[in-house]
């Protein structure tokens, strides 16, 4: 994975996240989709994809974080699986998410 990618859209996915606090889905609250496409929808997934088939990578050498890589590689697992919700709404055209929408 090119290193540039990778740290742009993990320093996106964490930068206003309290990391360790989030630990389900329900806890993670969804950005704004309005600005996403599909193609951008997809290109991020498959970027958290290669994340989570890289377990071992070093995400802190990328840029310091107070979080161990254990606890990003959980959040990502999060992250991945909201990115997948979210494309599924925004194919819907269900713009609109609510807590009650968000599987456990």
């Amino acid at each position: 994975m090119d290193k540039k990618t990778l740290l742009y859209t993990i320093h996106e996915a964490i930068y206003y996240a309290n990391v360790k606090s989030i630990k389900t889905h329900k806890d993670y609250t969804s950005k704004d989709i309005s600005k996403y496409t599909i193609k951008s929808f997809k290109k991020e997934i498959s970027i958290f994809e290669w994340i989570l088939a890289h377990p071992e990578y070093d995400f802190n050498s990328l840029f310091p974080t107070r979080y161990t890589n254990k606890e990003l590689y959980v959040y990502f697992k999060i992250y991945h699986k909201d990115l997948l919700f979210m494309l599924n709404k925004f194919k819907k055209r269900e713009y609109i998410i609510t807590i009650s929408d968000i599987p456990e």
